[in-house]
């Protein structure tokens, strides 16, 4: 499985796709810094920019869906075949793949979060960014188990769809399920609100708020593994008994 992992990595390294996104992303860090600067946002500090990260935090759930491009090219190239007749079982090749989408993930954050952190220096501070810093990367660090869940869902969609209409479905589900439970709970039964306190996007709201407790990053941290087993095993489930072509 390490193999099969090292070749998603080499597979990618070699592709546009990683690079897109990574420029992507560093775009929208530099367009922030040139939006406050066109705007002459004076009084705008870094400690400002810090503390208002966590608004962000629902958008990178977002975004971790472009993962499952890992699944999906196998399913486009029809090379499934070729993994499959290895040595591999079929659990092994989907962790295997997992474990590379998290890895890759990782690389993009690390060199965003550079990138964040080199933009910062260019704003005004008032003496508490280290100590805002510090408490944005505690909560950043919390959240990661939600946005592995949230690929581990990405994923189950790749390998049940196979095209590139996961991407749409993610978005609404992930982006519209509050409001699917508010109907269920206005219309069906009272007692829906309670799946509101355990949905992905309410967990990381709750993480990205800066007054948030021990307690529930406790909470939200258990609730991304929870996520995480559920999905795998039923991707892993449904792929073992996939007939690939």
């Amino acid at each position: 499985m390490l193999n099969l992992v090292k070749a998603e990595l080499y597979k990618y390294s070699k592709r546009s796709f990683i690079y897109k996104l990574l420029i992507a992303l560093i775009g929208l860090i530099a367009l922030m810094m040139l939006g406050i600067n066109f705007f002459d946002g004076q009084g705008i500090t870094r400690e400002i920019i810090i503390g208002s990260f966590g608004m962000t935090f629902n958008f990178i759930l977002m975004i971790v869906m472009v993962f499952a491009v890992v699944f999906l090219d196998d399913y486009r190239e029809g090379t499934y075949k070729n993994i499959i007749v290895s040595n591999l079982t079929r659990t092994e090749i989907y962790l295997g793949k997992f474990i590379a989408q998290i890895i890759l993930a990782f690389i993009c954050m690390i060199i965003c979060i550079i990138a964040l952190i080199i933009a910062l220096m260019f704003l005004p501070s008032d003496g508490m960014s280290i100590s805002l810093l510090s408490n944005i990367i505690n909560r950043f660090l919390c959240s990661i188990p939600l946005y592995i869940a949230g690929i581990s869902i990405a994923n189950l969609l790749a390998i049940t769809i196979k095209r590139g209409i996961i991407y749409l479905i993610y978005y609404l589900v992930i982006g519209n399920i509050g409001g699917i439970v508010w109907i269920m709970e206005t219309f069906v039964w009272k007692k829906f609100n309670i799946l509101n306190n355990i949905l992905l996007t309410t967990l990381l709201s709750n993480v990205g708020s800066i007054n948030t407790s021990n307690i529930t990053l406790l909470f939200s941290v258990l609730g991304g593994i929870i996520y995480t087993v559920i999905f795998t095993s039923i991707g892993i489930f449904i792929f073992n008994r996939q007939e690939i072509k």
